[in-house]
């Protein structure tokens, strides 16, 4: 026998059963488009590229495959035209990982080609510079790389490669790509680091091993820093500040960020990898200067510290 608590109960559960299909029949709806509307501007941003590439525009067609691939980095096709691009420029020793993410990505039926163009490639590479094919210790032995969390390439990054003689570091770049060469680079095991303030944030790549004539690519993908550090600048007088450029410091690597506080004197670094800092403020004779002791940031840490700044006597 249903009562009227059970009958609120059932009318209840059909309720809740009824917004559940809906919501899940409404997302079903939502992402659909969403997803064809990347598509769309997938293809159309594709299609340039490879009008680009066909009449001979490689720098456009570079640019437009990068910006397909910021659009979606699952899909072949953007770093087949970034490979032709390159390879148009005789740029080989980049055109090649970028054939080769063409081929982790591409449809079966594509491989083939993919993997000629490839060979090509490498062939090309070699008699266009005798002096790799007479001494392979000028060969790129690591190379890939560097973007953003929006997939956008990061230039002038720095890019460390560790190994048990040391450290090698390598910049990136216009196209955020790096090299490592087999005269600077033996057999071993290796991590790969990429550490910058700011926007771009960090990355860490875990240890591979490197063979002997191994060539390998490795691309970094920057995870930008959670944590911040903001307060107020003041006066001897406890007054605000304002336009005070504030300097933030890494103790690891001397990196700078500076930020000027707004009209209440108030200041904010934000998307800061972890870390340990000190900070200083030097404006001024009228307001003076401020320095803040050396602290540790971090993972995801939100610090605050005011600054009072020393009147100039």
């Amino acid at each position: 026998m249903i009562t009227p608590d059970s009958y609120v109960g059932v009318q209840g559960s059909l309720v809740m059963k009824r917004f559940v299909m809906f919501t899940a029949m409404l997302m079903a709806a939502v992402l659909p488009m969403e997803l064809l509307a990347q598509t769309a501007d997938y293809n159309k941003v594709i299609a340039q590229a490879k009008a680009d590439l066909a009449a001979g525009h490689n720098a456009e067609a570079l640019a437009g495959s990068q910006k397909a691939i910021e659009i979606d980095p699952s899909r072949w096709e953007a770093y087949l035209v970034a490979g032709g691009a390159l390879e148009n420029q005789k740029q080989f020793d980049l055109a090649v990982p970028n054939y080769s993410r063409a081929l982790e990505r591409a449809p079966e039926a594509k491989k083939s080609g993919v993997r000629d163009l490839i060979e090509h490639c490498k062939k090309l590479s070699a008699t266009s510079n005798p002096l790799v094919s007479a001494n392979p210790s000028v060969a790129t032995v690591l190379q890939g790389f560097v973007r953003d969390s929006e997939r956008r390439p990061v230039p002038g990054a720095p890019v460390s490669l560790d190994g048990k003689e040391g450290t090698l570091t390598a910049r990136t770049d216009q196209t955020g790509a790096y090299r490592f060469y087999a005269s600077e680079v033996r057999p071993g095991t290796y991590s790969l680091s990429v550490k910058m303030n700011g926007s771009f944030g960090f990355a860490n790549v875990s240890p591979f091993v490197l063979g002997q004539n191994e060539s390998r690519a490795i691309d970094i993908i920057l995870d930008p820093g959670k944590s911040s550090v903001q307060g107020f600048v003041r006066d001897s007088e406890h007054r605000p500040v304002p336009s005070a450029p504030v300097c933030l410091q890494a103790a690891e690597d001397g990196g700078q960020l500076i930020v000027h506080t707004d009209s209440a004197g108030a200041y904010l670094f934000s998307a800061v990898r972890p870390g340990v800092y000190s900070m200083r403020v030097c404006i001024n004779m009228q307001y003076g200067f401020g320095t803040v002791l050396p602290f540790a940031l971090g993972q995801n840490e939100s610090r605050a510290i005011d600054i009072t700044l020393d009147s100039v006597k």
